[in-house]
């Protein structure tokens, strides 16, 4: 990373929006960051970024939801819908297809990296899940 983007990620944000500083904050919020630090970050940069799309539906599993005896995908999600709704809204070249695989990526090792933390004996059903939720977005969301 830049030293430009690395002082701009730090400093309070400009008074508007700029898509090109915006889609670097995006990057950094999505893939610059372990998924712990953006749990950490994210109310400090909604605060200084609030024209991002921050809104979020959790993870949009009918029956499941976020949430299982063996997982917890809750944070994942959020980061992914993250991703999807700024990148969308930035347009290309932002949102393309290698866009989208690269965030459906991001989410795939996220949840990894949540299973990673549960009881040995929960692991591989933890990971089956991934498996099932990284799959349904590749399947659903488009382009």
């Amino acid at each position: 990373m830049g030293v430009a983007l690395a002082v701009a990620l730090v400093l309070p944000a400009a008074p508007a929006p700029d898509p090109l500083r915006d889609a670097a904050v995006v990057e950094s919020l999505v893939h610059g960051m372990p998924l712990a630090d953006f749990v950490r970050a994210r109310t400090t940069w909604r605060a200084a970024w609030p024209w991002l799309d921050w809104s979020t539906d959790g993870c949009s599993a009918p029956l499941v939801g976020d949430r299982g005896r063996t997982f917890d995908f809750a944070w994942a999600c959020r980061r992914h819908d993250f991703a999807y709704r700024n990148l969308r809204r930035l347009g290309a070249p932002h949102w393309s297809t290698a866009a989208r695989e690269r965030a459906d990526a991001r989410f795939l090792a996220d949840m990894r990296e949540s299973c990673a933390t549960r009881r040995a004996s929960q692991r591989t059903t933890c990971e089956r899940w991934a498996a099932i939720y990284h799959g349904s977005v590749r399947t659903l969301g488009g382009p």
